[in-house]
């Protein structure tokens, strides 16, 4: 995705069709109905859809085309939304990292050594899959597993958000497949990331894929 940057008086703005990053360092002049990130020493401290009156090193404020704030913001925090990393790999970009609350009453999954051996299968929306969860940040979706073929639409027959990342995803692994069939075991980086590979997202991928005995990811790899 492409982003056109330009300096702004309060700081720095990028942006495109779907989506309006601000930087700054005050309150004057920032956006109205977005979404603010309040960052202190290059860590978020609050991820917030109100202007608050907080002395921060930067405020961010994001704003998405087909987005409210509130479901802006629950893409962000949440690790169960198929657009969570996405929006992780442009905090990241920006130079900052979320900091988990200490407790959000949200899902939190963690890495198990005994896992790495265990296949996790996918059959939803036309996909079918084997899947490796190897290293924390390493997830193998096995040669000659079936894409779904066919994106789905928003109601005004464009590509939603999801789907054009799922879309840019497989252009990175073109190579990899053929006529929705893999060719070579595919290398992601998240469960979200083989969720929008293989079937463009738009469900909870955590309990989508499934062990032997039919127990999900989530429930052999959740914390709290």
């Amino acid at each position: 995705m492409d982003l056109s940057l330009r300096q702004q008086p309060a700081g720095l703005k990028l942006s495109n069709d779907e989506i309006t990053i601000t930087v700054q360092t005050e309150l004057e002049g920032i956006p109205q109905n977005a979404v603010y990130i309040y960052i202190n020493h290059n860590r978020i401290t609050e991820v917030t859809t109100s202007i608050k009156q907080l002395k921060m090193e930067r405020i961010i404020s994001l704003e998405a085309m087909g987005k409210t704030p509130l479901e802006l913001k629950n893409a962000i925090e949440s690790e169960a939304d198929p657009q969570h990393d996405y929006w992780l790999n442009i905090l990241g970009l920006l130079g900052c990292s979320l900091v988990p609350a200490k407790s959000n009453g949200k899902a939190q999954h963690k890495f198990k050594k005994q896992l790495s051996d265990m296949p996790f299968y996918v059959d939803y929306e036309g996909s079918q899959a084997i899947v490796y969860w190897r290293k924390r940040a390493e997830l193998v979706i096995q040669r000659g597993a079936t894409m779904r073929s066919t994106a789905p639409l928003n109601q005004d027959g464009k590509l939603g958000f999801s789907a054009r990342f799922a879309e840019q995803l497989r252009a990175e692994h073109s190579t990899q497949f053929e006529n929705f069939v893999t060719t070579e075991d595919i290398i992601l980086k998240s469960v979200n990331e083989v969720g929008l590979f293989l079937y463009y997202g738009g469900t909870n991928s955590w309990l989508i894929l499934k062990n032997q005995t039919g127990k999900t990811i989530d429930e052999l790899s959740k914390v709290n």
